[in-house]
């Protein structure tokens, strides 16, 4: 077997894992079996398990309880009026104290401390570690919806003012390539896969919407888990092959921010987005991840270090 013939089985392999992932993701509430499971990914229980865990370093059990965890981390801060019990119900564990003790065992402290230390913006760095014993952090966190990875404005800096739209969005099927590990480096991966396969089929030119999906906050996550998707939105009748994965978006209405400038500039607008903005609207995020839409045709071009995007958020009454 010739080295294209191995990259191309190893991608048949991970994009049956991926599509797992993703149906993990959205049933964290729930019970899953490993026949559930396996299933999904069109492989035998047996075999299954093995390979989940080559592929991604983690069992499968293990990949669960750590997105329950991360997202009930996450739901602490996003929902203050939740008690940490509703939380950890919501987020599939069987009981309060079965939360308390994964939860601690995952981040050193309660979850009730978590949530008090983050609201008072209080550094939860410990001997150059961030809050997850394998993770990498931000100090100086600000209060409410704000995401961990936004650094805090200081008091020197001039407030970012931002034209919030609120949209609905319509469903969408796309293709996507995944990538592990830190953003910095996974986002160029993605895109240079999803690119070489989307070109010759005529999908980067102008009408076939472009984003990115980055699903983890990385200081909650560890860098190597970090999942980073590129995508192409795509019509029903498109064909896809072993290269890619194919995702449906539901409808969503969402608050979206158009954002022109270099890359050093777009925490602030998420700052802005999150710290200013959400607070005062009504509306809290939703459960599921914000995107993020280029426009090459207006001269989004990452690598001369010039975005053109829109950051969509979305919302749902508070």
């Amino acid at each position: 077997m010739g080295p294209d013939s191995k990259n191309t089985a190893r991608l048949y392999y991970e994009r049956r894992i991926h599509r797992v992932m993703d149906y993990i993701a959205a049933h964290l509430d729930q019970e899953m079996s490993l026949d559930e499971l396996a299933g999904e990914a069109a492989f035998s229980p047996y075999h299954f398990h093995r390979l989940f865990t080559a592929l991604t370093g983690e069992s499968v059990g293990a990949y669960i309880r750590r997105l329950r965890l991360e997202r009930a981390a996450s739901h602490l801060l996003v929902y203050p009026e939740r008690s940490v019990t509703e939380t950890a119900l919501r987020n599939g564990f069987a009981s309060p104290a079965v939360f308390a003790r994964a939860f601690r065992d995952r981040f050193g402290i309660s979850a009730s401390a978590w949530r008090i230390a983050r609201k008072d913006c209080k550094a939860m760095r410990k001997d150059g570690q961030a809050l997850g014993k394998d993770a990498i952090g931000l100090e100086g966190l600000p209060r409410y919806a704000l995401p961990s990875w936004v650094p805090q404005r200081t008091s020197t800096e001039t407030e970012n003012t931002v034209e919030v739209l609120i949209e609905d969005m319509p469903a969408l099927r796309a293709a996507y390539v995944r990538r592990l590990g830190p953003y910095r480096i996974s986002a160029c991966q993605a895109w240079e896969v999803l690119c070489r396969w989307a070109g010759p089929r005529g999908l980067l030119s102008r009408g076939h919407m472009l984003f990115s999906i980055s699903h983890d906050d990385p200081t909650v996550t560890a860098e190597s888990k970090l999942r980073y998707d590129a995508c192409v939105a795509i019509d029903p009748d498109t064909k896809v092959d072993d290269q890619v994965g194919v995702v449906e978006l539901p409808a969503r209405r969402a608050a979206r921010v158009r954002y022109c400038g270099p890359g050093n500039g777009i925490l602030g607008v998420y700052q802005s987005l999150y710290g200013d903005w959400l607070p005062e609207s009504g509306f809290v995020p939703a459960d599921i991840p914000a995107i993020e839409i280029y426009y090459p045709e207006e001269g989004n071009a990452p690598e001369k270090d010039h975005f053109v995007m829109d950051i969509c958020m979305p919302i749902i009454p508070a």
